[in-house]
């Protein structure tokens, strides 16, 4: 699953404190390790990670995501990822009926 893969990246790149340590680990390119990150910066709306050129240092929204991270993968390592939706739900079917107001007059012979 791709979240998953972006999430790895993430806690990767951070117990690395580096974005090709992350890639080295995962077999990613470096950029491919960025993009993941910024995408889930973007999604969220705030920055998770302070960047130098050498040094990755995470900032506090990014220490408070973290933790949430490493529980969700935690889950995943020990359950498995959750199935596709078309196999987790299976809505009741349900039966319609359309009522139709003819008058019930014959024509005339």
């Amino acid at each position: 699953m791709e979240w998953v893969q972006t999430l790895r990246s993430f806690t990767t790149a951070v117990q690395e404190g580096s974005l090709s340590g992350a890639g080295r680990l995962l077999d990613l390119s470096p950029a491919s390790i960025s993009r993941h990150i910024s995408s889930l910066e973007d999604r969220l709306e705030t920055q998770l990670l302070k960047r130098s050129s050498r040094h990755l240092a995470l900032t506090e929204a990014g220490e408070i995501y973290y933790a949430r991270v490493e529980q969700v993968l935690a889950h995943v390592r020990r359950h498995g990822p959750l199935p596709p939706k078309s196999t987790a739900f299976h809505p009741k079917p349900r039966v319609g009926l359309v009522v139709s107001r003819v008058p019930r007059t014959a024509p005339p012979r």
